[in-house]
């Protein structure tokens, strides 16, 4: 509109007036896909690789790209107590190292990934030189054809993209313990302006969780809060947040 107008004037030979528009650049918030859609992508790869990765994007909302630079020695003690570490110093970048709890399906398929591996490793290798890891180009080929299976079968794909996880994990997170710095902990965020680009708000959405923080350094007051039935939510280098089931009427 602007340049045709200025055509206009150009055209007409009239003086050209000073607009002042600002232009709105914020990109808008992507569809989310139905937690339907959602479950049924993490079953519908044939390797277990890819049902890993999935599930893991999903459980932890980490960034398409990272559960590639995961190395087997990175995970392998976190298993044992059914965890994973994302973002870690060494090949995390400017990521911030978080560990989180996991679902026994999830540690039972990285540790089938992981089994008679060298600790250096990567955990999300190729088929064809399992000395290198896979990428996010590859993983995106696996998602168009998960998208064109559950589309086949009846299933609203709308959202469904590998950088859509991590938002369904933030809108999740947020709306079941409305805190906004546990959600920003979990995602990797240096501030909560980066986070609310995340969170999708949806109306009547009970809180499930009370949440807590505690320094890591605190181990007396941490071995309080599980003697009182928190379970650990996040653990990031300085803080752990807990959360508890509240009572929902």
């Amino acid at each position: 509109m602007v340049a045709a107008y200025r055509h206009y004037c150009k055209w007409w030979r009239l003086p050209e007036p000073e607009l002042r528009i600002k232009r709105d650049r914020r990109r808008p918030l992507p569809k989310i896909a139905r937690e339907d859609t959602l479950q049924a992508s993490l079953v519908v790869p044939k390797r277990v690789k890819w049902q890993a990765y999935f599930r893991l994007l999903y459980e932890t909302g980490a960034r398409a790209s990272e559960p590639f630079a995961l190395r087997v020695i990175d995970i392998q003690a976190c298993l044992d107590r059914e965890k994973i570490r994302i973002g870690t110093s060494k090949y995390g970048g400017f990521t911030t190292e978080r560990e989180f709890p996991i679902s026994p399906l999830l540690t039972a398929q990285l540790r089938l990934l992981i089994k008679d591996r060298g600790p250096e490793d990567p955990v999300f290798h190729q088929t064809l030189d399992p000395s290198k890891p896979s990428n996010y180009h590859m993983a995106e080929r696996v998602m168009a054809l998960v998208r064109k299976q559950l589309r086949a079968t009846g299933y609203n794909v709308q959202g469904l993209r590998l950088h859509g996880y991590r938002h369904a994990f933030a809108t999740r997170l947020y709306h079941a313990t409305k805190d906004l710095a546990l959600v920003s902990q979990s995602l990797g965020h240096k501030d909560l302006g980066t986070t609310m680009i995340y969170v999708h708000l949806k109306p009547d959405q009970p809180r499930r969780y009370d949440v807590i923080h505690v320094e890591i350094g605190d181990k007396e007051k941490i071995g309080a809060q599980i003697g009182e039935g928190w379970e650990i939510a996040l653990q990031t280098a300085d803080t752990v947040y807990f959360r508890r089931p509240r009572w929902i009427p």
